[in-house]
C-alpha cells in the first residue's frame, strides 16, 4: 500500500476521533471509538473493498 494511502487513512482516522462521529453504546450510553479503533476498521474496509468479487455468484441469484 503507498504512503499517501497509509496517510489518507490515519488522517481520516483522526478526524473521525476528534469529531466524535463513530460511537458505541455502552451501558446506555454513547461513547466515541477511539483513534486507533476506527484506523482498525477503516482499514478493514478497504480491505473487503479490494478483494477480488467472484461474479459468477451474482449471476446465478
Amino acid at each position: 500500500m503507498g504512503e499517501k494511502m497509509k496517510t489518507y487513512k490515519s488522517h481520516l482516522a483522526r478526524f473521525l476521533a476528534e469529531k466524535g462521529l463513530l460511537v458505541y453504546i455502552e451501558n446506555g450510553e454513547c461513547k466515541s471509538l477511539s483513534e486507533r479503533s476506527i484506523a482498525t476498521y477503516i482499514s478493514t474496509v478497504f480491505r473487503e473493498d479490494r478483494k477480488p468479487r467472484n461474479y459468477q455468484d451474482k449471476k446465478q441469484k
